[in-house]
C-alpha cells in the first residue's frame, strides 16, 4: 500500500493500525473491569469519588502513624485496615495514570504500616495477607518484602 500510494498510503495504515488498538485496548478495559467487578470492586471514573477516597486513605495512614507513635498499636491497626478498606477494591480509570500511582503508593503504605501492626500485635495471619497484597501491587517493593 505505502508503495503504490506513498504518504496517503501510510498515513491510512497508520490510522487503521491506530483504531485497532484502540479498539483492542477498549476491550481489555472492559474485561479487567469485569474481573474487578466480579471481585465485588470498580473503576472509579468519578474524579471526585476518587479524589474522596484517596484523600481517605491518606487520612487513616496518617492517624495511624499518630497512634503508632503514642504506642497505641491496636488503634494504628485499626486505622490502617479502614484505609485498606476503602481502597482495596477500586481502581482509577485507564487513563489517569496520576490517580493510580497515587492509589497504588497509599494502598502499599497502607498495607505495609498495616503488616508491622499486625506482626506486633501476633495477628501474623493479617500480616503476611497484607504483606502480599502489597508485594502484588508492587513487586519492586523491599519493605513490603521484609514484612
Amino acid at each position: 500500500k505505502i508503495d503504490l500510494e506513498g504518504d496517503q498510503g501510510a498515513e491510512e495504515l497508520f490510522l487503521a493500525w491506530e483504531a485497532r488498538n484502540l479498539q483492542q485496548a477498549m476491550v481489555e478495559q472492559k474485561s479487567e473491569d469485569q474481573k474487578l467487578k466480579d471481585k465485588g470492586g470498580e473503576t472509579l471514573n468519578n474524579p471526585e469519588e476518587l479524589v474522596e477516597r484517596l484523600v481517605f486513605g491518606e487520612k487513616c495512614k496518617k492517624d495511624g502513624v499518630l497512634e503508632w507513635e503514642k504506642g497505641n498499636h491496636k488503634e494504628a491497626l485499626e486505622s490502617w485496615r479502614q484505609g485498606h478498606e476503602g481502597l482495596w477494591r477500586i481502581k482509577a480509570p485507564a487513563h489517569d495514570k496520576e490517580a493510580a500511582k497515587q492509589l497504588g503508593e497509599i494502598h502499599i503504605a497502607l498495607l505495609k504500616n498495616l503488616a508491622q501492626a499486625a506482626i506486633k500485635l501476633g495477628y501474623y495471619n493479617e500480616a503476611l495477607n497484607a504483606a502480599d497484597m502489597a508485594v502484588r501491587i508492587d513487586d519492586q517493593d523491599h519493605k513490603a518484602w521484609f514484612r
